[in-house]
Parts: structure tokens; C-alpha cells; sequence
């Protein structure tokens, strides 16, 4: 049986969006504090945008997915994003994660598109909606506030300035996010 990877295509946070999430992150017990279940923090370092999520992988199929990437991104540039809000998703009385939504801008649901038209055969399971997460939630209850407004968070705006083939491995500790290739401009 062919050897399997958990694989996923994300652009990772830097420069001022990564700054002022930073700055939520490190206020991150008054967000606690409102929601009343238990809580799982994503580690800043893992902070991304997905861009296509693929799901378990032949790993011999890891260097045709990076052809593919690499000729439908040939021209990649830097795309601008926007910080928007804090929320619970999908809604109040599901939320199973907290997160940072970013203003939808035809640049992203543009390059969303060149990577979903590049492999054909990993469908999305829902229409992309530009958003990081922050956090994981257990213990579902209804009736909680769904937007966050904490200190320090402002619309921020910044570059995604990489696309990055990442390998994902679940551990009980959450998720660990290896690089395996990664396209800037410089490339």
C-alpha cells in the first residue's frame, strides 16, 4: 500500500498581519475568558491562509503536485490581503473554531482559483472563505458571543508573499505543518 501524506497548499502570516494577530495572541486569556468551553490556541507559527486543502496523498504523487503548482503559479506575485474581524465559525450555536477573517478581494479568490484549477482532482469541500485560525474549540454551546474585538486588533493590511505544499501530521497536541516546497517571486 502506498505510503500517505495529509497535504494542504496555505500562504504563512508575516509582516504586519502576523504582528497584529501577535498582539491577540498574546492577549489571548481575555478571549478565553468570553468563550465557555475548552479552548485550543493555534501556535503562531502555524498561522496560514489555505488556499486547497488535499487531504491524504500518495507521497510519489508529492512531486507532480509541485510541477503543477509551480507552472499554474509561474508568474506568482505577492497578494494583498486584509485583516477583518474575529469570529466564531461557522456560527454560534457549531463554532468549532475561532477565527480571523480576511476581506474578500478578488486577488485571493483569484489565486484560490488558479490553485483549484491546477489540481482539478482535490475538490474543495466548501467554497473558499480567506480566514486564519486562531483557535480550536471543544465543547460546542449555544448561545455565546460570536464576535471578539480584543485590544490590540485592528484592520490590518499586509502581503501573502509565498504559496507554500505543506505536510500535515495530527498529533494530540493538534496539528504539526512541515514545509515541503514552497513559491515566492524570487523563485
Amino acid at each position: 500500500m502506498p505510503e500517505k501524506r495529509r497535504l494542504f497548499i496555505a500562504s504563512p502570516l508575516a509582516g504586519p498581519l502576523r504582528e497584529n494577530l501577535l498582539a491577540v495572541y498574546e492577549r489571548r486569556e481575555l478571549i478565553t475568558a468570553q468563550i465557555p468551553r475548552r479552548i485550543r490556541w493555534v501556535p503562531p507559527e502555524q498561522w496560514h491562509l489555505t488556499w486547497l486543502f488535499l487531504g491524504d496523498v500518495d507521497a510519489g504523487m508529492i512531486p507532480e503536485v509541485q510541477e503543477r503548482l509551480a507552472s499554474a503559479l509561474s508568474n506568482f506575485q505577492p497578494v494583498h490581503a486584509e485583516l477583518d474581524d474575529l469570529t466564531l465559525w461557522p456560527n454560534a450555536r457549531r463554532a468549532n473554531v475561532l477565527i480571523c477573517r480576511l476581506k474578500h478581494e478578488p486577488s485571493l479568490a483569484s489565486l484560490s482559483e488558479m490553485i483549484r484549477m491546477a489540481l482539478p482532482e482535490f475538490k474543495a469541500d466548501k467554497p473558499f472563505a480567506p480566514h486564519i485560525t486562531l483557535a480550536r474549540l471543544k465543547e460546542a454551546r449555544p448561545g455565546v458571543q460570536t464576535r471578539f474585538h480584543p485590544e490590540g486588533f485592528q484592520a490590518t493590511e499586509g502581503m501573502l508573499d509565498s504559496v507554500v505544499l505543506y505536510q500535515s501530521t495530527l498529533t494530540a497536541e493538534g496539528a504539526i505543518h512541515q514545509p515541503l516546497w514552497t513559491l515566492s517571486p524570487a523563485n
